[in-house]
């Protein structure tokens, strides 16, 4: 709840509300793992750490500025911490609950808000935009290009020669904001400006489709099996389901709104049958 500067824990058998959790200044991403559940505060620049026993606000982690998307390697025991308006991204050892390495990126980079690590644990791909701010021609094809920079786990940099110009590998596009990675390699990356998907291969480089979806698409979702894509069109108040296989569009879902009517009941708006 961002502007309430709190999280909502939800019931998922009972459908219910059973409380909020207060956390630093305009929340946005949480990850969990079996001890802790961790809540990114832009506004704060900190990471509010919440016990899954007690479900209390433990303490903050510092970092730095507009912490946005988190992501957790339960493997080596690290929390990854990107950051909207730098592109660079905080790596946080949830043994110590500190900052151990701030890994940075090219000047120009911003617009980061998610993080997503390849199965051998090896690479990591960081969807972003590149902005020429100093340029005086402001044309589209020179001043911000979308991109997916590719972070070494391993010596924990990024890799200038590795980053990928989608403008290149598949057509122009805008505000690169999500991702999701197959375990085949595949990555699925959602273009909120331009209202699609680029898909490509991770290992080649190489375009393998482009997918036209609903208004300001902002989050990606795979189902367990990797057969289904969810996309959350910000604007059209729908999902669109995408077949993994075939790369296709198979559904398209109107998520359900909760209004309130003038006698003070609720009046449920969407496609209950779909969602089910």
């Amino acid at each position: 709840n961002r502007d309430d500067n709190s999280i909502s824990i939800l019931d998922m058998e009972s459908q219910s509300n059973l409380g909020c959790v207060n956390v630093g200044h305009d929340p946005f991403g949480i990850v969990s793992d079996e001890r802790f559940s961790y809540v990114s505060n832009q506004g704060s620049n900190s990471i509010s750490v919440i016990s899954q026993n007690t479900m209390n606000r433990l303490f903050d982690i510092e970092v730095g500025r507009a912490p946005k998307g988190l992501t957790l390697d339960l493997d080596n025991q690290l929390l990854y911490v990107t950051h909207f308006f730098s592109g660079s991204v905080s790596v946080v050892n949830t043994e110590i609950m500190s900052v151990i390495e701030t890994i940075p990126n090219i000047g120009t980079a911003n617009i980061s808000q998610s993080l997503e690590i390849s199965e051998d644990g090896k690479k990591a791909f960081l969807p972003h935009t590149l902005s020429n701010s100093t340029n005086q021609a402001l044309i589209f094809d020179n001043t911000v290009f979308p991109v997916v920079s590719v972070l070494d786990l391993e010596e924990k940099r990024i890799r200038s020669a590795d980053r990928e110009f989608l403008d290149i590998i598949d057509q122009p596009v805008g505000l690169p904001i999500d991702a999701e990675l197959m375990s085949s390699g595949t990555l699925f990356v959602v273009n909120a400006a331009s209202n699609d998907i680029s898909i490509f291969n991770t290992e080649t480089g190489l375009n393998r489709a482009h997918i036209e979806v609903g208004s300001n698409p902002r989050g990606l979702a795979l189902s367990p099996d990797e057969s289904l894509l969810y996309v959350s069109n910000t604007l059209d108040g729908t999902v669109s389901v995408i077949d993994t296989s075939e790369l296709i569009i198979i559904n398209e879902i109107e998520k359900i709104i909760i209004r309130s009517k003038a006698d003070g009941s609720k009046l449920l708006v969407g496609d209950v049958a779909n969602i089910s």
